[in-house]
């Protein structure tokens, strides 16, 4: 294992007036793993604003774009564990003795059969990905009466994501010795909604009643292959 690094840098930027505020925000977090050759980014943009067209109108938007991705994220199923090895070796072997895990041809140093080496599995299978996400709002709200208020929006969640999975010769577990396999998924959610809203004070009671709809749009598709040596 080695020490764990996770670094975070933002910048933000704001405002605001009589008739508009926002907020501009961009961060990014890197992070090096306890398992060896492994690693997770997140970089993310945010902005919030919302404007007065005159009075009566008001102009409100929400957006956030992310991209997070990975060059490897070690399995954490049984198997393909790195860990599930290193704390179910013997304690009197010094696992130091793995590290120059190449042999001959396509074979792998291993302390005893059905044992994986955990640097190999580590180094050797790796897992990386990429992920961008879109989601957020824009919505109008129309105050036509100090009674009566209209509100309009328009919503989105979206994302794309790619996988990869590279598997050396060597893994006990791989019958073909080696494996490459790959997926893709998208999907994308809309939503539009309609709401109107009235109120009435009378003294010692207020009355509100509400009422709109809402058409929403859902896809998803997903793709995935694989080739073994």
């Amino acid at each position: 294992m080695q020490t764990g690094i996770t670094t975070n840098n933002s910048l933000s930027v704001s405002n605001s007036s009589d008739v508009m505020n926002y907020r501009l925000g961009l961060s990014n977090m890197e992070n090096t793993g306890l398992v060896p050759n492994s690693d997770v980014n997140r970089n993310s943009f945010s902005l919030s604003s919302s404007c007065y067209i005159d009075h009566k109108l008001i102009l409100s938007t929400n957006v956030n774009v992310v991209h997070s991705y990975a060059d490897n994220r070690p399995a954490s199923n049984r198997g393909a564990n790195p860990l599930q090895f290193a704390y179910s070796t013997p304690s009197n072997i010094d696992l130091g003795i793995l590290k120059d895990y190449d042999l001959p041809g396509t074979d792998v140093l291993t302390i005893l059969p059905g044992y994986d080496n955990s640097y190999f599995l580590a180094n050797e299978i790796n897992n990386s990905y990429s992920r961008f996400r879109i989601y957020g709002n824009v919505a109008l709200d129309w105050i036509v009466s100090p009674s009566f208020k209209l509100r309009t929006s328009y919503n989105i969640n979206s994302y794309n994501q790619t996988q990869e999975t590279k598997m050396a010769p060597g893994y006990s577990k791989e019958t073909n010795n080696g494996t490459y396999g790959i997926s893709k998924t998208e999907g994308l959610e809309t939503n539009i909604d309609l709401l109107a809203t009235y109120t009435k004070d009378f003294g010692n009671f207020d009355f509100s009643l509400s009422g709109g709809g809402n058409l929403m749009y859902q896809k998803n598709t997903g793709l995935s292959n694989s080739a073994f040596s």
